[in-house]
């Protein structure tokens, strides 16, 4: 009989509760259509209706309510932008209860809400980022954060926190810096800001964190690791810089061109060989990497280092320039190359005063040059091809080999045609 009490009791709650269930829909339609008129004011009142009635009918209700807080968070004063700040928190914290796998970076988001509005103590935006991006790293995508998470990091282990030992930064560090270089491929966009970030983050660490320090983790783990070509990877950009030349960067790099012989092993490799003093074998590497190269920066900057292992062999230095100009004509460092080059064989390749002269006519055009090729380094460049105007062939002298106008060619190792100016 008291079984059948409460069986009825529970039917009594359960019909009464279906009672009073609440429809959003009305609501629900009314704050979408004040939003896709971009009207957030009015849409916040029906917004705040769904959310306290019916929390968990759709995840777009949370990415919605972030569209109108972050408009009222822009558009408040900064008394009252603190409390908008919050309410947003506080918005993140009930997406995850009942959507935790739509956004579990809610930490994070609550760190740089603070830090971009500059709202709460650094205690709290750190403790925030700290949680967050320890369980999450795999899916933060901004900068900003983890570059305060480095910050935290970095202050644990000089207040010597037992949890932040010498090698658990540098566990964080390789972490973080993997991050940056995945980034940078998967969002081409802002590979520029990634490959900033990472290089940022060695010159940071660069005292506490030595080329040592990771030679020695790479040998370490290197028999074991050798077939794991994102470990090979990771740690070719961790050695980067320094290490470049030791035989742990150069087995390094070998190893992955042989898994992976893409344009990023072989230039690696072809780096290395180079510090190694193997330059037959880093000039055929660069070349390959030149060929599985997409990027005619990059290109052209490799043709460059070409060049510069070419020193002894002035026409194939020239070649390699030449190409570098040819793959972006914005390199300006490349006339300037070619200019310093001419200049420093002027006494050797000119046989006659005015020959000589001619020479440092020709470094000057190509410092011109340099500077119409890409605007900021132009003031350099003028500078540069002003010294080289004071040691070239005045109107008279041009005019005493009746060149007006005309064109000289300059033999030797240099081999080049100018035209002189008619007056």
């Amino acid at each position: 009989m008291k079984s059948i009490h409460i069986l009825l009791a529970s039917l009594f709650f359960v019909t009464v509760y279906s009672q009073k269930k609440i429809d959003c829909s009305p609501k629900i339609k009314q704050y979408k259509e004040f939003l896709e008129a971009s009207n957030f004011n009015d849409a916040l009142e029906p917004w705040n209706f769904v959310k306290k009635n019916c929390p968990k009918s759709n995840e777009t209700l949370y990415t919605d309510g972030i569209k109108i807080l972050t408009y009222k968070i822009e558009a408040t004063d900064k008394v009252q932008k603190e409390f908008v700040v919050r309410d947003l928190m506080a918005l993140y914290d009930q997406f995850y209860k009942n959507f935790p796998n739509s956004v579990k970076d809610y930490e994070v988001k609550k760190a740089l809400l603070l830090y971009d509005n500059k709202v709460g103590s650094n205690e709290e935006i750190h403790s925030l980022i700290d949680s967050g991006v320890s369980k999450n790293l795999d899916i933060v995508e901004r900068i900003t954060a983890l570059n305060l998470y480095m910050e935290v990091c970095y202050a644990k282990f000089l207040a010597q926190d037992k949890n932040m030992t010498k090698e658990i930064l540098i566990d964080n560090y390789e972490k973080v810096n993997a991050r940056f270089h995945f980034l940078e491929e998967q969002i081409p966009s802002k590979a520029t800001d990634y490959i900033i970030a990472s290089k940022s983050l060695k010159n940071r660490f660069k005292n506490d964190i030595t080329c040592n320090d990771f030679e020695l983790r790479v040998a370490k783990d290197f028999e074991v690791k050798k077939q794991d070509i994102t470990w090979l990877t990771n740690a070719l950009h961790n050695m980067s810089g320094k290490c470049i030349g030791s035989d742990t960067y150069y087995n390094a790099a070998k190893k992955l061109y042989e898994l992976k012989p893409t344009a990023f092993s072989t230039f690696q490799l072809a780096q290395s060989s180079v510090k190694q003093r193997k330059l037959d074998e880093a000039k055929a590497l660069y070349l390959q990497s030149i060929e599985l190269e997409s990027n005619p920066v990059e290109k052209a900057e490799t043709y460059y280092l070409i060049a510069t292992l070419e020193t002894e062999n002035i026409p194939m230095l020239k070649q390699y320039m030449q190409k570098a100009i040819e793959v972006n004509p914005k390199m300006s460092r490349a006339y300037l190359y070619l200019a310093q080059l001419y200049s420093a064989n002027a006494e050797r390749c000119g046989k006659t005063d005015f020959e000589k002269k001619a020479i440092y006519y020709l470094a000057h055009k190509l410092a011109i040059k340099a500077g119409e090729a890409d605007e900021k380094f132009k003031p350099s460049a003028e500078a540069v091809a002003k010294t080289y105007l004071q040691n070239s062939p005045t109107n008279e002298e041009i005019a005493a080999q009746n060149l007006q106008g005309k064109e000289y060619t300059i033999g030797c190792d240099i081999n080049e045609t100018i035209t002189f100016p008619e007056n």
